[in-house]
């Protein structure tokens, strides 16, 4: 340090770095030798100018605030403040030093340009994300590339590497998809082409578990577990009162009409000479449908197919909706959003919005509890 207080490794403070202040200094120490110190202040623009210095070194040096607030106290002795404790002179330059520091932003790094649907992603990712940093979501992106390629090849990706790409790329993918950027009858189609994956049942299952569970490895298990549970109780229920599975959780807006029951807006069975296509076609929803064909089901949404499974496993096929549901995005269709809303909060374990705690969801879900309880 030398003989005024301040040391060399504060360079935007030494002398001759602003003739102003030093003359200011200057000033204030003839005035001081004079007996007239009490006469002379710095001025706001000259104690501006000082800040704004300062916190420019502090920034590039790292400097510690309350240290640098006392040296500023040394070298201008004018800018103590009388009024405070013993001690305590520096802590009004302190508060000045933190609120420009805080004023002061790094430039950010312009992000790597991307095309196509990856452009898409990271874009959403970074509107979307706070909590992680430009180079983390070009890294998602990377990811998402190295899933396309797998999926380039004619051998069929192996599962457990297209879950893992999928798991760590699960936020920029969520964040595009959770975007207001595509609309929702458009959605699956343009999340289908990026991601076919998702016409595997395994994994659009597993991307259920990322949306509501996503750390927990047993969350499939533990559904079906509750999903069996559900429908054994449901079933006794429906018996009891000759009832289908919607008109027990009746929602208060009507079918289409060209769809007929509620239950149609969940399944549909073909009949003999019936074209799953034509049916399609001519269905007045585009929300997920289980088409129970001959010998498979087959799920599709609007009129593009998404999954099939074989006729046995249609017992755990409401599962499958609800999967595709959440993996895509899509509203419940209002005819049977009671039902849904039932499952989501029985099943799923996943509370609904207030908005969505209809009186006709408060009436079956007290029905339902006195049913099983009773």
């Amino acid at each position: 340090m030398d003989k005024d207080g301040i040391g060399e490794t504060y360079p935007g403070m030494d002398q001759g770095k602003d003739t102003e202040l030093e003359h200011s200094r200057s000033t204030f120490f003839e005035k001081q030798r004079a007996d007239q110190k009490g006469d002379y202040i710095l001025s706001k623009d000259l104690h501006c100018r000082l800040i704004r210095n300062t916190v420019t070194s502090m920034i590039s040096i790292k400097s510690e605030l309350t240290g640098m607030a006392q040296r500023l106290i040394e070298y201008y002795p004018m800018l103590q403040d009388k009024s405070a404790a013993s001690g305590a002179e520096w802590e009004p330059e302190k508060k000045q030093l933190l609120k420009r520091f805080q004023n002061v932003t790094t430039p950010k790094k312009k992000p790597l340009q991307e095309r196509g649907h990856e452009a898409s992603v990271f874009r959403a990712a970074r509107r979307r994300t706070t909590s992680e940093t430009t180079e983390s979501l070009q890294n998602q992106v990377r990811h998402y590339k190295i899933l396309q390629e797998m999926y380039k090849t004619k051998a069929r990706p192996n599962k457990k590497d297209v879950s893992h790409l999928l798991d760590i790329e699960f936020q920029a993918r969520r964040a595009f998809i959770d975007s207001d950027a595509i609309k929702e009858q458009d959605r699956p189609t343009k999340i289908l082409q990026p991601y076919p994956c998702f016409r595997e049942l395994d994994h659009i299952m597993d991307e259920l578990r990322r949306i509501l569970d996503r750390g927990n490895s047993h969350f499939i298990p533990d559904l079906k577990t509750r999903w069996g549970t559900f429908y054994e109780q449901t079933h006794e229920a429906l018996t009891c009162h000759d009832k289908g599975f919607t008109d027990m959780f009746p929602s208060p807006v009507a079918p289409p009409k060209k769809l007929g029951h509620a239950s149609e807006a969940m399944f549909h069975v073909l009949e003999s000479k019936e074209d799953p296509h034509t049916f399609l076609q001519t269905r007045p929803l585009f929300s997920p449908v289980v088409i129970v064909c001959e010998t498979s089901c087959l799920l599709p949404t609007g009129t593009m197919p998404v999954v099939t499974f074989p006729k046995e496993d249609i017992y755990a096929s409401v599962m499958y909706l609800m999967a595709c549901y959440y993996a895509f995005r899509l509203t419940y269709p209002k005819c049977i959003a009671t039902m849904f809303s039932v499952l989501q909060t029985e099943v799923l374990l996943y509370a609904i919005h207030d908005k969505d705690m209809t009186s006709s969801y408060k009436k079956s879900m007290f029905e339902w509890k006195k049913f099983i309880t009773d």
